[in-house]
């Protein structure tokens, strides 16, 4: 059975994250008063609400500004309206909901501890022990905070500053791109470039920065400066974000305040006021049970709010983060660790046949289509617009494009729709809430095979184990059931900002897919995030990986990567990172949950997005159109649970639940005609609400929250459990039972052996690109045409326009047939002539394409740069000779395109063979006459293989020879079932047999046909010398294989099943003509 083995295993240790308080399992009697229209009831409502000192410490942490409104209305309630009374009544309602069903951590409303599972199932057990709960500053505090201390001259004179390296370089001035905050907007800031400001930046250029005393000593040395103004110029970069400073906290885990205070102390600055306040916070650290009423939380908060730099508001936001450590020992059989497994392996083969992120494909192919995939391009160079192709057009930092578009779906599966409709409809004809797939079901569902060397490298699962006992559990009655909030594509970053408080989970080896060799090692990223709530998570241990380092102070005994060292490649199906100090590849690996949409600059967010690059995803379940429907049934194989039952709220909101004076009966009539249990969860991707359809105060919410959201639906409890004791009765302390989730890492289990090893073909080339503008030395323009219309146009007015400027001497016309987002294309290219009569050329041919499309033969042309692709014909060095092939071949393609039959082919077909034919032999003999200069390492290095080049050094001479070995090792696949070979394989032969021939004896003829060609020679050469220098990033199979491509492009256009198809007879003919020539060989031996 394909289900049974997952290529991704889950490791041994997993985070369980549980609700701070116990269900209630019964509805408190004053929840009707929630539904109330009386002053009186709902200030009743919250009085007894917050008599749990726990709950209201909770809500003192996480909501100021509610805090202050309870404080009013329980002090005050006539003072405040109606409305706004209700607002507070629901708001304590929903966080009462969340601190007893919700187990995501959030303050002091959930907590983590670490489970594993046991092999021996007498093994598994649960424990409940004290609770711990750790403090530290919250960056939404501390960051503002650090801001005004950098300002302060006095504190910033004895600090290191380093360079912002996501600054854009103009020749007239420097650009910096802040982030859209709550308190910042989202500016750009342009700053004009002097050579004191260039001569600051440049000294801060290092990795480790610069001190501050030395930086402005040293300008004010150089420029006869006084050291106090340059330290009011480093002070204003400072505040601008284009320099960083030391006192910024590391966020690598520590204590960040603690950090602050250290870098003070260092600085030689009074810090005490500060060390006062840590010392407060760390007060706050131990045992989770509230001992008081939040004096000493409401103490602390106050001295915080006198610091400079706070906010100094009473409801101002958050001053303390919390994390609580649940202190559940839990250790769960291991067969859930399998059904977990399982499931995941049902999710991969569910998913569609991409590679990488929906996202990234069509920025892939543009940098296909720029740079190739020899080229190596600088990260910070190709993410800014003005110099590379920017990133891809729904990144927002910054913004890019003014109106970004969503990627294109992937394509509709009409076999799997017919099935799920065909599922569905039997489910309720059967009335049933349940779908339960078999194999042929699953198979049937596929978007198509899954391929375990696509399989991705880590990945975690949100799952809900439903059991109402734990004695049920251990027998095997329960079931795993996938959330609304299923995961990451990362092992471990859920649980990173955790690492402190759980040490099981940091000393796993099986959750670390890393690896560190000679070809690859994995990274991290260290950035400073858009919201300093954000900060706060990104605030990780580094898990012993190396850190890819852009505005993070560094942290001792830690390896920093900086950001300019990092550039990214490309195979055909992908990009990846890449470090251009040794070419190895880089793996990222995210030690968060942050979300680097919202959250990261586009530098930052491209290298996260490329995380997953090269890797088939796995997808939550997905119910593709019957996700309209009103309801849809649970989706389970065997235990695991793919998708729970969800009823859709969109017609309960139509019939006037919001604003109806029936609202009760409303909601009743749509309940009992949909089949909603009583006890189900209002969820969204940020809410998660477990209701009592029963309860009116919680109808009364689900009001409110329906108000508010309009993708809210309800979906069943877990496992399809009809009480919340039925779900998570498992986990009991007594008669206190906690709502659970467990968080799974995966990771491939061949992960650390190399995945895409296409990735490791090619080496570095860090050349920088040449970019010809319009009006330059090149000429290029692009007519957009149907493509059924571009081989009139080169067999009439293109083509000669081409050929009279080929006339002209020098300008090494060649052109290209194309297809980009715009359209199919023809671009043609040519350069300046070196003959005074070839001026007027670019005037004259853009001439031309204007009278063609008056004339309707095209819709439009535009007048671009070129961009030349050399890493991929071998290098820089040989551009001229690139340029040279080009041209020849163009202009032998038009001779042949007008005369597609004559006595040497009687197609275009036959015409590409023979053009391939003459290309690989003249190539490979320029190549190797140079053998004896190159030495034999180095050209079989060049060639990637070593029995090939002993064959070439032999066969120089001997064409047939070269044709056979060179295809062979090149690994072209011969003609298999091809009518058209098959039929006529003596014609084949005959004409490639011929065509050497003619070519050997110089038969002018050949050039009449557009065959003979000889710039392929003086490439082959060309190259050898490349190696002979040292030089070479590119095998010579890459060099031929795409001078062979462009020439089938010329003649037939885009077509890379037909291509392949030549491709498999001309393999095929080299290998009968040399067999054919074996067998003569040995017949005369024997006569």
């Amino acid at each position: 059975m394909e289900g049974s083995f997952s290529p991704l295993a889950a490791a041994r240790h997993f985070t369980l994250r549980t609700a701070a308080r116990p269900l209630r399992l019964a509805p408190a009697e004053n929840d009707v008063l929630l539904a109330a229209a009386g002053r009186e009831s709902l200030v009743k409502y919250i009085r007894d609400a917050y008599r749990d000192p726990a709950f209201a410490q909770a809500v003192i942490h996480a909501a100021p500004a509610l805090w202050e409104s309870v404080q009013r209305a329980l002090g005050d309630p006539a003072s405040m309206k109606p409305n706004r009374l209700r607002r507070v009544a629901l708001s304590t309602r929903k966080f009462l909901n969340r601190i007893s069903s919700r187990p995501t951590p959030f303050g002091l409303f959930a907590g983590v501890s670490a489970g594993e599972f046991a092999g021996d199932p007498e093994n598994s057990r649960v424990r409940f022990t004290q609770g711990r709960r750790e403090a530290v500053a919250d960056f939404r505090w501390l960051s503002p905070v650090v801001r005004s201390l950098e300002q302060r001259l006095e504190v910033l004179k004895g600090l290191t500053v380093c360079r912002n390296p996501l600054l854009r370089w103009r020749a007239n001035e420097i650009l910096v791109f802040g982030a859209d905050r709550a308190d910042v907007s989202q500016s750009r800031t342009a700053i004009g470039r002097t050579p004191v400001l260039d001569c600051v930046l440049d000294k801060c250029s290092g990795n480790d920065g610069i001190a501050v005393e030395d930086l402005c000593e040293g300008v004010a040395k150089e420029f006869h400066a006084s050291p106090g103004g340059v330290l009011g110029l480093v002070a204003r970069l400072v505040g601008l974000e284009i320099l960083y400073t030391s006192l910024k906290p590391k966020l690598t885990g520590g204590d960040p305040l603690e950090e602050v205070v250290r870098s003070l102390q260092r600085a030689g600055v009074d810090a005490e006021g500060l060390l006062d306040i840590h010392r407060r916070i760390r007060a706050l650290s131990g045992p989770a049970t509230a001992d008081d009423a939040g004096e000493e939380y409401s103490r602390t908060y106050a001295a915080m709010a006198e610091v400079d730099g706070a906010d100094k508001a009473d409801g101002a936001g958050n001053r303390i983060h919390f994390v609580l450590n649940s202190g559940v020992q839990l250790r769960l059989p291991d067969r859930i660790r399998q059904d977990a497994e399982e499931g995941m392996h049902i999710l991969q083969r569910l998913s569609h046949m991409r590679l990488g992120m929906r996202g990234l494909r069509k920025y892939h192919m543009d940098f296909l289509e720029r740079y190739g995939i020899e080229r190596t391009v600088p990260l910070l160079t190709l993410v800014d617009p003005a110099r590379g192709i920017g990133v891809p057009e729904d990144y927002s930092w910054p913004k890019q494009v003014a109106e970004k578009k969503p990627p294109p779906p992937d394509e509709v599966n009409e076999k799997r729709e017919e099935r799920l409709a065909a599922l569905y409809s039997k489910a309720l004809a059967e009335g049933g809430r349940e779908i339960s797939l078999t194999e042929a079901d699953i198979d049937e569902l596929s978007h198509g095979p899954f391929d375990e060397s696509e399989c991705q490298l880590a990945a975690e699962l949100y799952l809900n184990l439903a059991a109402r006992s734990w004695s049920r559990l251990a027998e095997g009655d329960y079931r795993v059931s996938l959330g609304s909030n299923p995961g990451t594509h990362s092992s471990l970053c859920t649980t990173g900002r955790f690492l402190g408080l759980l040490p099981e989970m940091n000393e796993d080896p099986e959750l670390r897919p890393f690896v560190d060799d000679e070809r690859e090692y994995s990274a991290s990223l260290s950035y400073y995030p858009r919201s300093h709530a954000a900060t706060n998570l990104v605030n990780t241990r580094p898990l012993g990986v190396k850190l890819i380092g852009v505005d993070t102070p560094h942290a001792a005994g830690t390896d920093y990567v900086p950001l300019s060292r990092i550039g990214v490649k490309a195979t055909m199906d992908g990009l990846f990172p890449v470090d251009m100090s040794d070419g190895r590849a880089v793996r990222i690996h995210s030690r968060n949950s942050v979300y680097t949409p919202a959250q990261a600059p586009n530098a930052v967010r491209f290298l996260a997005d490329m995380e997953t690059e090269l890797q088939r995803l796995w997808e939550p379940w997905d119910w593709g159109r019957l996700g309209y429907f009103p309801f849809v049934p649970r989706v389970r194989h065997g235990r695991f649970v793919l998708s729970p039952a969800r009823w859709s709220l969109k017609e309960l909101k139509r019939s006037g639940f919001l604003k109806g004076s029936d609202c009760l009966e409303t909601f009743n009539r749509w309940k009992e005609r949909w089949g909603v249990p009583r006890h189900c969860l209002a969820v969204t991707m940020d809410l998660r609400l477990l209701l009592d359809t029963e309860n009116p105060g919680d109808v009364e919410l689900l009001r409110a929250e329906l108000a508010k959201a309009d993708n809210l639906v309800l979906e069943e409890l877990p496992g399809g459990a009809q009480t919340p004791r039925d779900a998570w009765g498992w986990l009991s302390d007594g008669e206190d039972v906690y709502v659970s989730e467990l968080v799974l890492s995966f990771k491939r289990r061949d992960a650390a052996s190399a995945f895409a090893p296409e990735r490791f073909l090619l080496g570095v080339d860090a050349t920088p690109e040449l970019r010809y503008l319009p009006g330059s030395q090149w000429h290029s323009f692009r007519l957009y045409t149907p493509a059924d219309e571009i081989t009139h146009l080169l067999k009439g007015k293109i083509g000669e326009a081409v050929e009279r400027i080929a006339e002209a001497g020098g300008a090494t016309p060649f052109f290209v047939r194309y297809i980009d987002g715009v359209g199919s294309h023809l671009r043609v290219r040519f350069q300046n002539s070196s003959e005074s009569d070839g001026q007027g050329r670019p005037a004259e041919f853009e001439g031309i394409l204007r009278e063609i499309c008056e004339g309707a033969g095209a819709t439009t042309f535009v007048q671009d740069g070129y961009v030349p692709e050399f890493e991929r014909y071998g290098g820089v060095d040989l551009l001229d000779t690139t340029h040279d092939v080009f041209s020849e071949d163009s202009l032998a393609v038009l001779k042949a395109l007008r005369g597609p039959s004559c006595d040497l082919f009687s197609g275009l077909e036959e015409y590409v063979v023979l053009s391939w034919t003459e290309t690989f032999v003249k190539f490979f003999q320029g190549f190797g006459s140079a053998l004896d200069e190159i030495g034999m390492d180095e050209a079989v290095e060049a060639a990637d293989s070593p029995e090939a080049i002993g064959d070439a050094a032999e066969a120089i001479d001997d064409p047939i020879a070269i044709l056979e070995t060179w295809t062979r090792k090149m690994g072209l696949a011969s003609s298999r079932g091809d009518e058209s070979y098959d039929r006529h394989r003596e014609r084949w032969s005959e004409i490639v047999r011929s065509h050497l021939l003619r070519d050997q004896r110089g038969d002018d003829s050949l050039r009449r046909h557009g065959l003979g060609r000889t710039a392929p020679f003086l490439a082959g050469k060309g190259f050898a010398d490349v190696v002979a220098a040292g030089n070479a990033h590119v095998s010579a199979f890459r060099i031929v294989g795409s001078y062979m491509h462009m020439t089938f492009n010329r003649v037939f256009g885009p077509d890379q099943a037909n291509e392949q198809r030549l491709l498999g007879i001309l393999r095929s003919v080299a290998a009968r003509l040399s067999r054919e020539r074996s067998a003569r060989e040995a017949a005369n031996e024997r006569g």
